[in-house]
């Protein structure tokens, strides 16, 4: 078995059963193998700032010293388990720098008679065993991956390995919900938070036997200095005890060994404490749930009282303390380094973190970094410097952001931040990535440090509004280490999702200075009379406000602005100007300056040397291509293009939420596309499954992610490469954001929308809008995915079932295209479109009943009687065939009566057209025509098709068929006329519809008729 166990496992397999026997906070049962067949991507959401002042005395020279850790350990079993010692396991080791892991056992083996410590027990001692071989190379990824594939025991656990290289690097390999904090002068300044399916249910790694999927592992890295404090345990410390107990603890400990004692003993004393408003009670409240009552139960054994919303949560307790310090490196070992960054005294150290997530299979690895990371390098920044604008910043907000890696300005914050500092209103309209979160922030920050007294608890002096939850949380965390700034003033986000009462509880206790949030919780928060204080409100900041009113907020927004002070500085942020909101800036601004901020657009081809294109509205390292094929082949021409770009992080824009759950379940099922990484994420999806979507795809330095334009805008995605637009978007104003989730920080990136036939003028109808794009090649030998796409159908009605629903979405969403006269849905090839989403027969739906739509290019299955397709799901089956036998039975005893027939009505008599309907039967003619015509010019200049093919089917040719003469004078009178035909084309929509206009004789002739 260990052969087999050691070729299988490679790279590990992680596997997701519960945390306790007992049912979690939601009311399906899951066994520990039922539970991994379901198991989503890994959860791993990074938040890390930086709060202090780097100094110099706390660098040290790597030429002269090497980092090594000092390491304090303590467990504390939980108290029915103390006899066995409990399930938690761990191991540190001082050598080499120093390396520390531990181990959560499952407690839910218990129920399969299985000791829930063997397997993490023995984890551990392999681990150990396997810390000096040469093929980990100490890495912890290689080591987790070694230690488990000898790993004989049934059984699962959470695991976490940290190891500090010489340099002062610490890398971490985590799985599940053990957590780590590094802190430094007193504050937490790098944080791992758990990996969950749901709440209180992670992620873990597990043996052969537990019939468990392929997971990738997180991996992530820490630049450390000399002093730095590093806590991590399992999640019964984390669960039980507050950042701030942690701090207070490392300050007045004199060792490692008393710090980690001291906490590991107050984590116990708050877990068995029914009246301690635990994190965990504080987490289980924000998610809306309350504490199971089994944890409950075991609390009151204990105690003998029962809790409400609060308690701590009983559990075996590990506990690692270590603190970095510096030993002198021998003179034969100075230069020996293998690996690590080398790091001088003589150059500028900068203390902010590094993490990346690499994955447990070869593939290519990505550094993910803060926004400054991106900008550092950034060679579209102004020359402008933070430190030197005027008004001059704070010596703080300089700090803060110099710690962050932002030194240079951005044009839009070099051109925005001086006039908010002013005390002017600002409308600001720059392209998506281009820094407005910075340009108001920062203002934000200083326009509060300049007051001469600390506000009131409940006294509100500055509201950020954005327009969903994911935006507002990111900017509420980019605001951190700015807000740290501030003494005395408090910050608070309020986002939908959570319970309002319990939302309006906190607001009331504690108050908040700075509101960041979505409009309709600020609108509930904000009306409550007697909670909050607006007396000296300063400042109001709307960003992403077309997004504001384009989502229906205008009443919330005018809410709002009532709420508040006239006498206020106001900044109204957007990517697109649009009259609604310049009619809001009219309403809610004073005398604003407005400040518009665009990139030139150069667009390179092969060979074709460089083309100017003028203002663009884009991101100026942003590369946009469309790309024309079948309706019938899109499916197949869109898996070609991602297996192209495998290894790329690329997000996948679909017409509607209906789309993206079938594609999303198909994708996967193809052989082209296995094991590729593939995460949904729409608006209809609840909040805590779309947050975890998000992190788990900011996450990936590798992989896909299936939305809807609720993820074009205002989201912050690290290091997307490319945007793949496989429906357009209804609304033309929305391509821009969804292709700025790439080259954002003036990085480069690719955007590429697939077009059909008919939607060619669709790319010449956004280069006059200011967004240039260059046509790419439709290979022609791609394989063709409609078959298989077809065959999952045939053997799974999940399949089926979600492939009808995204296609009917996607037609009634195409008919409510905002650009009508482009994408026609009269014009749809419904057949085509049905082969490309592998129906196996057209639905019903009235947009093909009652029109004659094409259903040329599908090709039924023969011999399939869809209504016997089963689900494999056989719960899901089972319910089907008790509903399908149900509903017979009640049709036997109560058959429907018989259709009545209609009475034919007489046929109406045919009246004669007057002269205006012939006038609009004919224009529509001409119209249809000179659209033909112009579709065949574009053919002809692209060489698609050759001057004779062109007279064939314009008809310009000679009426016996014989070939032209090639007479010179003919060819341009041919020309003349098509350029002519193009041109009409082109004025269509003037006047009333593109009409001709009749004079008034002719007017008067039709009448007479």
């Amino acid at each position: 078995m260990a052969a087999s166990t050691a070729s299988r496992l490679s790279p590990p397999r992680f596997h997701v059963p519960p945390r306790s026997p007992h049912p979690p906070l939601r009311r399906a049962r899951f066994s520990p193998v039922r539970a991994a067949k379901y198991a989503p991507f890994l959860y791993f959401f990074f938040f890390a700032f930086v709060a202090i002042n780097h100094d110099n005395s706390q660098m040290f020279d790597f030429d002269r010293l090497e980092a090594v850790l000092s390491i304090g350990t303590h467990l504390i079993p939980h108290p029915r388990k103390a006899a066995s010692g409990g399930e938690d396991a761990f191991f540190a080791n001082s050598d080499a720098g120093g390396v520390f892991a531990i181990a959560d056992g499952v407690s839910g083996w218990a129920e399969k008679d299985v000791n829930p410590a063997l397997f993490s027990r023995e984890l551990m001692r392999n681990s150990s065993s396997f810390l000096n071989d040469e093929e980990v190379n100490r890495d912890p990824q290689s080591l987790l991956m070694k230690a488990h594939a000898a790993t004989y025991s049934i059984g699962s656990a959470t695991v976490i390995i940290a190891m500090l290289e010489k340099t002062g690097t610490l890398k971490i390999a985590s799985v599940g919900d053990c957590g780590l904090k590094i802190i430094r002068k007193g504050q937490v300044m790098f944080s791992i938070y758990p990996q969950e399916h749901y709440f209180d249910c992670p992620y873990q790694i597990s043996s052969e036997a537990a019939g468990q999927t392929y997971q990738d592992a997180l991996v992530c890295s820490v630049n450390l200095m000399e002093g730095d404090t590093i806590v991590s345990g399992s999640d019964g410390l984390f669960d039980n005890i507050f950042d701030q107990e942690i701090i207070s603890i490392i300050s007045e400990s004199p060792g490692v060994d008393e710090a980690a004692k001291a906490l590991a003993e107050l984590a116990r004393k708050h877990s068995v404490d029914v009246t301690f408003d635990s994190p965990y009670s504080m987490e289980a409240r924000s998610r809306g749930f309350d504490v199971p009552w089994w944890k409950k139960l075991l609390g009151a054994k204990l105690i003998g009282t029962l809790s409400s919303l609060q308690g701590g949560k009983m559990d075996d307790i590990t506990v690692v303390v270590a603190q970095v310090k510096t030993v002198e490196v021998p003179d034969d070992e100075k230069y020996a380094f293998k690996g690590g960054i080398r790091i001088s005294s003589r150059a500028a150290y900068d203390p902010s973190f590094c993490a990346s997530k690499k994955r447990l299979n070869p593939t290519k690895a990505r550094t993910l970094s803060m926004a400054a990371a991106a900008a550092a390098q950034n060679s579209a920044l102004t020359e402008q410097r933070f430190s030197e604008i005027s008004p001059p910043l704070s010596a703080e907000v300089v700090e803060a952001l110099d710690r962050g890696g932002f030194r240079r300005c951005t044009p839009v914050q070099a051109a925005t931040i001086p006039h908010l500092l002013s005390h002017k209103d600002v409308a600001v309209e720059a392209a998506t990535g281009s820094g407005k979160t910075l340009a108001f922030l920062i203002p934000v920050i200083e326009i509060l440090r300049r007051r001469s007294s600390p506000p009131k608890s409940h006294e509100v002096l500055a509201v950020i509004v954005s327009p969903t939850r994911e935006l507002s949380s990111q900017i509420y965390n980019v605001a951190q280490p700015f807000f740290a700034t501030l003494k005395g003033v408090s910050s608070m986000l309020l986002v939908g999702g959570l319970d309002i009462k319990a939302e309006l509880k906190r607001v009331e206790e504690e108050g908040a200075n700075i509101l960041v949030g979505t409009p309709g919780k600020l609108h509930d928060v904000m009306g409550r009379d007697g909670i909050l204080e607006f007396k000296n409100f300063e400042i109001l900041i709307l960003d992403e406000a077309d997004r504001l009113l384009d989502m229906g907020f205008e009443k919330q927004i005018n809410s709002i602005l009532l709420k508040l002070p006239k006498l206020r500085r106001t900044g109204l942020f957007s990517a697109t100007q649009t009259k609604a909101v310049k009619d809001l800036s009219k309403a809610g601004l004073r005398n604003p300056i407005r400040v518009e901020v665009k990139t030139e657009a150069k667009m390179t081809s092969k060979g074709a040397g460089q083309q100017e294109l003028g203002p663009s509205k884009t991101p100026l390292g942003l590369r946009l291509q469309y790309m024309i094929c079948e309706a019938s082949k899109k499916s197949s021409q869109l898996v070609d293009f991602l297996v192209q770009n495998s290894g790329k992080k690329i997000m996948v824009y679909f017409a509607t939420c209906a789309c993206v759950d079938y594609w999303a379940v198909v994708l996967p099922l193809l052989k082209s596309l296995e094991g590729f990484p593939i995460i949904p994420y729409h608006g209809k999806m609840k909040q805590g499954p779309r947050e975890k979507a998000l992190a788990s795809f900011s996450a990936l330095s590798s992989g896909i992610l299936v939305c809807t334009d609720v993820a074009a805008r205002g989201l912050d995605i690290p290091s997307v490469d490319l945007i793949v637009q496989y429906d357009p978007p209804q609304d033309p104003n929305v391509f821009i954001h969804r292709a700025g989730r790439t080259a954002r920080y003036d990085q480069e990136g690719d955007a590429i929308v697939f077009l059909l036939p008919k939607e060619d003028t669709y790319a010449e109808f956004l280069k006059l809008r200011g967004v240039p794009l260059t046509e790419r090649e439709c290979p022609t030998n791609t394989e063709d995915v409609v078959l298989q796409i077809r065959s999952a159908a045939l053997e799974d009605r999940n399949v089926m079932e979600k492939g009808c629903r995204a296609f009917v979405s996607f037609v009634r969403a195409y008919k409510e295209h905002h650009c009508s006269y482009i994408f026609r849905w009269k014009d749809l090839d419904i057949g085509k479109l049905a082969m490309e989403y592998g129906l196996l027969q057209i639905p019903s739906m009235p947009e093909v009943k009652h029109h004659s739509l094409s259903l040329e290019g599908f090709v039924p299955v023969d011999d399939v009687d869809v209504t016997q397709i089963k689900y494999k799901d056989k719960v899901r089956e089972k319910q089907r065939k008790k509903t399908l036998k149900k509903k017979a039975e009640e049709e036997a005893q109560n058959p429907r009566p018989e259709k009545r027939k209609a009475p034919e009505k007489p046929e109406k008599p045919k009246r004669k057209k007057t002269g205006k309907q012939r006038q609009s039967v004919q224009t529509k003619e001409d119209l249809d025509e000179l659209a033909h015509e112009y579709r065949l010019l574009k053919k002809l200049k692209r060489g698609d098709i050759d001057e004779d093919e062109y007279e064939k089917l314009t008809g310009f040719g000679d009426s016996d068929g014989e070939a032209s003469d090639g007479d010179v004078s003919d060819l341009h009178e041919r020309k003349e006329r098509g350029n002519k035909a193009q041109k009409k084309l082109k004025q269509r929509g003037k006047g009333r519809g593109g009409s001709r206009k009749f004079d008034g004789k002719s007017k008067m002739r039709s009448k007479r008729r």
